[in-house]
């Protein structure tokens, strides 16, 4: 493993421990870091960063002035990696077309997330640790999941945020228990 320490950087390796590092990557949104067996330590990201096909990373002590976001769909994930709920300052977590049919407690420890997409997976509940813990959600996507019924406490989100629910399994009786804890909100089925 190559080690870096106390440099200004634009780009990232794998195969890397950063020390003290401080990023100034790309601005474009278009562009999705994948890196390999790397760990960043003590190091700052001044920029907008979303990483995809993170392995075996691990991000100790480290500071994001922009978004942080993660993108781990289309891996065949059957339970979310556990260096994830170890990303604190993750404000984006994609995990669309996974195997996923649990999302842990653990997700609580992300409280700075503000878009949160789980549609395509196999969850069948969502923990009140999303409601209790997760209030700044801008965004929550849930849909074509096998969920039949959701927390009371979902009704707690803003209103100003956008909850997608479509192609579940919810009955007839739970839709309309559903638009009553949202009743200014458009709710797909």
């Amino acid at each position: 493993m190559r080690f870096v320490a106390k440099k200004n950087l634009k780009e990232i390796q794998k195969d890397t421990l950063y020390r003290g590092c401080t990023f100034y990557l790309s601005e474009d949104e278009d562009i999705e870091y994948e890196v390999q067996n790397s760990i960043f330590e003590h190091c700052s990201f001044r920029c907008n960063v979303t990483f995809s096909k993170l392995k075996d990373c691990k991000f100790n002590n480290c500071g994001f002035s922009g978004f942080f976001d993660l993108d781990l769909s289309n891996q065949k994930l059957k339970k979310i990696p556990d260096y994830v709920f170890s990303l604190v300052d993750l404000t984006g977590l994609w995990l669309i077309c996974n195997e996923l049919d649990l999302i842990p407690g653990e997700i609580k420890k992300l409280t700075k997330l503000k878009e949160l997409n789980l549609s395509a997976n196999r969850i069948t509940r969502i923990p009140e640790e999303i409601c209790s813990y997760l209030l700044g959600l801008e965004y929550l996507d849930l849909s074509e999941n096998k969920l039949t019924r959701i927390p009371d406490e979902m009704g707690k989100f803003p209103l100003s945020s956008e909850i997608n629910l479509w192609r579940n399994s919810f009955s007839e009786e739970e839709q309309k228990r559903i638009c009553e804890l949202f009743p200014n909100r458009r709710i797909d089925f």
